[in-house]
């Protein structure tokens, strides 16, 4: 076995690996280095964008929609069943029939006349039915605070107001006094208003028909109508505590877990005194602040400055080290301390309040809490409304309330959370089973990644660990492991879309600065360091916030003024841009020097308070750096050689079972350790490793080299030589270590996980009706485009349509082109039937579809419903008996078909007694030859099967593209002899990049 230590590059889609053997040992290849890459689908779909989510989750909220018009549609026809068992209702004709003539009477004008006269009884049924139709919206407690729900509360509120101002007794007598013009469908609506009109009506009609409305019957209409089946999921989906082994997790809306982040936070929270000290609070300043935070939903840092009576200067550490404006209170506490519920909530016992916080926590009927509210804690009915519309975060804790409960007492010390936890007895580190190899991250007996909720780490732990025991397999355990996650793996959902839009900020921002370069100081090609000092200029107000000196655009690029560090770099190996300002060239030499500007100017009062005064335009983060007086590089190795955020350390713990040392760094001098040593364009990769749009997927291999030898020495080392005087390399770890890892990324195979799986989307969400031709879909007339007019299946609305469209393009002088959108041309113009008035606002278009699949058909076999199929799940090629080549294309659709009637997926057979010769699917490999005329031979994968009227339309990409908008690298085959000229071959490339044939 190789003794090694294994470096892993974990991005979100693609894991870079390198094992390095010790000095004087080697592996199978006589190299000391071997690395390569796996890539994979993320874990989610569109990440970092406002549209984010799991995959699956689309199907996921389909499913739940069919299951919502199922209940619907079973909640109704058990109301059939109990009114025509009373005799309020006809029975209905099979489907596809006519509906009785009374369903084509005016639902609202019955629902009107039922409250002063008297209704037959099967009109009654009729009302009835139509209230089951509707039935409004009803909330649910732990939905949140969304912008819809929102939406749906102001727009009931604004339709209440207007049913009370009109003087109408319900929502039905108010819908059918509106005037014809107005439109009744498309109104939120609330379950209330239904079950107030269902009372008014059936306590008017009972007069009418006592025989039949009987109290019992009212039971039973009530509930088919109005019954909510109460949410219900799996309690097992909880995760684990962290620290007591079998206890769940605990909501995060429970008053014990806000209080106790409110006290984490406030116990980590520092104050920037004078001088620059960072000093905890006080114990009074402390008391004063957890007072305030259990009754607040938030305090602002400027609040908290004038409660603990603080000098402006002053700041805080949570405040400039990020974005933070403000600290989150107790919300939980906030809610029951507001003007109803305080004396009550006050009067309460510490049972009872306990009571109360677990009900808020766990129940999510409205209706239920209420009645708690007024039986076991003898709430009005104003208190337990109240306590019924408090709205709390979901989710939860890391930690169970047994945990929380054994904690909190020492966060209320003034411990932080280890200290806590260690004095609650708990250990610092979680003890894990030492195993021959990495358990799945699921396994809940013997993965500490078990209950692991982040799809995006989810899926990259699932794939690492198909890595590493290959490579334990093969070469044994490592002795060390090296881990580096990619910052989209690293942060929750709304950090990680945050950064990206900073991104996208901070590019427009440089753009903008580069535009001024050349325009203003006629530098025709900026570089970055001339952005970063013009960005640095404008920043720091056009002066120098050392020595105040006005910086002009002549003395900007002159020498005078320098781009400096605030505090050095060699002491903190901070090169980031908020350690970065301008100063004086003679001043840095002088008197700022390898000094941090506390350091430099403390003892001149006068000097220190101008430099104060100065840099409160910068940002808080550089603030904080100009009066930090602790600096020492020890520190921030340390910090950079343990990552201690959540995610990694869940990596960490994962790795741990192997029984090696296992280390998550940050990475922030991964970039800069690369260049140091050579490797920022390494031989054979197809561009410079350096870049951010990088193009070949081997660099995440080169950095898993980098990361693997991220040591205490390397990042000492470092901090002497990049701003040394000699500006000399930093030597890299042995001689020749650059060639070696050139060496090993030659060597690389990508591997990539296929997608073999019958998963995703069967057909297309559009349905079609059946057409000769096709298949016939429901379009809006906005959004139709000139020549889609002539689709339009029924002959007089086309031709409504295309005189209106015409005569529209005429108006403004024009002739209409076909790809001009039909309501940009009407404007506000509606259509309507000349001879009913009907507006006309969908149309149903003919669309040539040759490949629809039929989803339904009538009890005759008539197709009914129509799909085009999802993608396609696989190719299977043939040889005719002549030598040439044929094939066919799978749709998910066909092979879910075939699995169905359990049939093999891949067909091997063919009716005209051709030979199979393989099967394709997306990710397989492949090797071709002479597919690029400067690469006889290259291995690639499949990246997209069609078939084009019995053609095949084949893509290919190089297995190192990381890019699939490059020619360079791709091969298509647009022809069964083109495809077979380049004499492919299947292979397998295991998760090492190991080449196997594959005896398709």
């Amino acid at each position: 076995m190789t003794d090694y230590v294994l470096g892993l590059d974990l991005g979100s889609n693609s894991i870079g690996w390198a094992a390095i053997a010790q000095e004087g040992q080697t592996f199978d290849t006589g190299r000391r280095i071997t690395a390569g890459v796996r890539v994979f689908p993320e874990g989610l779909e569109q990440p970092n964008t406002k549209r984010e989510k799991p995959r699956g989750q689309q199907r996921r909220e389909a499913r739940g929609a069919r299951r919502v018009h199922q209940r619907r549609a079973k909640r109704k026809r058990a109301l059939r069943r109990i009114l025509q068992e009373a005799g309020m209702l006809p029975s209905f004709p099979a489907p596809q029939k006519t509906l009785p003539a009374l369903w084509k009477t005016e639902p609202y004008a019955l629902r009107a006349k039922a409250l002063d006269e008297p209704l037959s009884l099967a009109e009654l049924g009729r009302v009835l039915h139509h209230l089951c139709e509707r039935r409004g919206f009803k909330s649910n407690r732990k939905a949140g605070t969304s912008g819809e729900e929102g939406k749906i509360k102001k727009a009931t509120a604004e339709l209440q107001a207007k049913i009370d101002a009109c003087g109408a007794r319900t929502l039905g007598e108010y819908l059918a006094g509106l005037a014809a013009s107005e439109r009744i469908r498309d109104r939120y609506t609330l379950r209330a208003m239904y079950e107030h009109e269902f009372e008014c009506i059936w306590a008017a009609q009972a007069v009418h028909h006592p025989e039949v409305l009987t109290a019992a019957l009212k039971e039973a209409v009530s509930s088919a109508i109005f019954y909510q089946r109460p949410i219900t999921w799996n309690r097992d989906s909880i995760g684990d505590c962290e620290l007591e082994p079998g206890e769940k997790r605990a909501p995060t809306a429970h008053w014990l877990v806000q209080q106790f982040r409110v006290l984490q936070e406030v116990n980590n929270l520092r104050v920037l005194d004078e001088g620059g000290e960072e000093r905890p609070l006080t114990a009074d300043e402390r008391a004063a602040l957890v007072r305030k935070l259990a009754t607040v939903k938030s305090l602002t840092f400027a609040k908290m400055r004038q409660l603990l009576r603080l000098e402006d200067w002053q700041t805080f550490n949570l405040e400039t080290l990020g974005k933070r404006t403000k600290l989150t209170g107790n919300l939980a506490g906030a809610a029951l301390t507001g003007r109803t519920l305080k004396k009550w909530y006050a009067a309460l016992s510490d049972k009872q309040r306990e009571e109360v916080h677990d009900a808020l926590a766990e129940i999510e009927d409205e209706d239920a809490l209420r009645q708690q509210a007024r039986e076991q804690w003898k709430c009005t009915d104003a208190q337990a409304e109240a306590l019924a519309k408090i709205k709390l975060p979901t989710g939860r804790s890391h930690l169970s309330l047994k945990a929380v409960r054994k904690i909190l007492p020492h966060l209320e010390e003034g411990c932080d959370f280890s200290e806590a936890k260690r004095r609650s007895g708990y250990a610092l580190s979680r003890n894990v089973p030492t195993l021959d190899k990495l358990p799945p991250v699921d396994d809940d007996q013997r993965s500490p990644g078990a209950n692991l909720t982040n799809p995006l780490v989810h899926r990259g732990l699932t794939e690492t660990r198909k890595v590493v025991n290959a490579l334990v397999a093969a070469y044994g355990p490592p002795r060390e492991v090296v881990i580096e996650l990619g910052r989209d793996l690293k942060n929750a959902k709304q950090r990680r879309r945050e950064i990206h839009f900073d991104n996208l900020k901070h590019r427009k921002e440089n753009d903008e600065a580069r535009t001024r370069l050349i325009q203003e100081f006629d530098i025709a090609n900026p570089s970055r360091d001339d952005v970063i000092r013009y960005n640095l200029w404008e920043e720091c107000g056009r002066e120098c916030p050392y020595t105040g000196r006005s910086i002009g655009k002549t003395a900007l690029f002159s020498g005078d003024f320098q781009v400096e560090h605030i505090l050095p770099y060699s002491r903190t190996l901070d090169d980031s841009y908020m350690n970065k300002t301008l100063c004086a060239a003679d001043e840095n030499r002088t008197r700022k020097h390898n000094k941090t500007p506390y350091e430099a100017y403390h003892d001149d009062p006068d000097t220190w308070d101008g430099i104060r005064r100065r840099i409160r335009r910068l940002p808080r983060p550089k603030q904080r750096r100009f009066t930090q007086s602790d600096v020492t590089l020890d520190n921030f190795v340390a910090r950079q050689l343990n990552d201690t955020r959540y995610l990694s350390r869940a990596a960490r713990d994962y790795l741990r079972v192997l029984g090696c040392g296992v280390r998550c760094v940050k990475g922030q001098t991964t970039a800069e350790l690369r260049h140091q040593w050579g490797l920022d364009l390494v031989e054979g990769l197809a561009g410079p490793v350096s870049k951010a749009a990088r193009t070949d997927h081997r660099h995440h291999a080169v950095d898993a080299a980098v990361i693997a030898m991220t040591t205490r020495s390397a990042l000492q080392h470092l901090s002497t030589v990049k701003y040394g005087p000699q500006r000399t390399p930093l030597d890299p770890p042995w001689e020749g270590f650059r060639d070696d890892v050139t060496a090993a990324v030659e060597d690389i195979r990508v591997s990539y996980r296929p997608q073999r799986k019958i998963a995703g989307a069967l057909h297309e969400e559009t349905a079609y009706g059946p057409a000769p031709d096709g298949g016939v879909v429901r379009k809006p007339v906005a959004e139709l485009s000139v020549k889609e007019i002539e689709r339009i299946r029924d002959g007089g609305i086309q031709r409504i349509v295309r005189e209106a469209v015409y005569e529209a393009a005429h108006a403004i002088g024009r002739e209409p082109k076909g790809s001009d959108k039909v309501g940009a041309l009407l404007g506000d113009r509606e259509l309507a039937m000349p001879s009913s008035g009907v507006p006309i606002r969908k149309v149903r278009i003919v669309r040539p579809e040759r490949t629809l699949i039929v989803l339904t058909r009538d009890a005759e076999g008539k197709p009914i419903k129509l799909a085009k199929p999802g993608g396609n799940h696989h190719a299977e090629i043939f040889e005719k008996p002549d030598g040439s080549w044929t094939g066919r294309v799978i749709s998910r659709w066909k092979a879910h078909t075939r699995l169905r009637e359990q049939q093999p997926v891949v067909r091997r057979d063919a009716d005209d007694g051709s030979t199979f010769i393989m099967s394709l699917c997306i990710n397989d490999m492949v090797e071709l030859e002479g597919a690029k005329p400067d690469a006889p031979c290259g291995l690639y994968r499949v990246q997209m099967l069609s078939l084009i009227d019995g053609r095949p339309y084949f893509v290919f990409r190089l297995h190192t593209a990381a890019r699939i908008d490059d020619d360079t690298t791709m091969a298509r085959a647009q022809s069964w002899g083109t495809f077979k000229s380049w004499h492919p071959r299947k292979v397998l490339v295991d998760p090492l990049g190991r080449m196997h044939p594959c005896n398709d």
